[in-house]
């Protein structure tokens, strides 16, 4: 269940779109995003920081997550906040 809730919250970033750095209110919106699809604050605050480590802003996710292999660390750092 949970794995369908990453993909779902990279889907939403994905339509989504606004190319932005990781500023707070990109933060927001995020979070905001990823507790519309069911997932906890702790949960949402953990993907986040996986993210954040992961690209270097926001539209850089956005671009590279659903057309590029993800790497095995930011696989991990996912896997732990479940």
């Amino acid at each position: 269940m949970k794995k369908h809730n990453f993909i779902l919250i990279l889907l939403i970033l994905f339509v989504c779109g606004c190319a932005k750095s990781w500023e707070e209110a990109d933060r927001q919106e995020f979070i905001s995003d990823c507790q519309l699809t069911q997932g906890t604050e702790a949960m949402c605050l953990c993907i986040l920081s996986c993210l954040e480590s992961e690209y270097e802003s926001y539209e850089s996710a956005l671009n590279n997550i659903p057309t590029s292999k993800v790497n095995s660390n930011f696989k991990d750092c996912v896997n732990r906040c479940e």
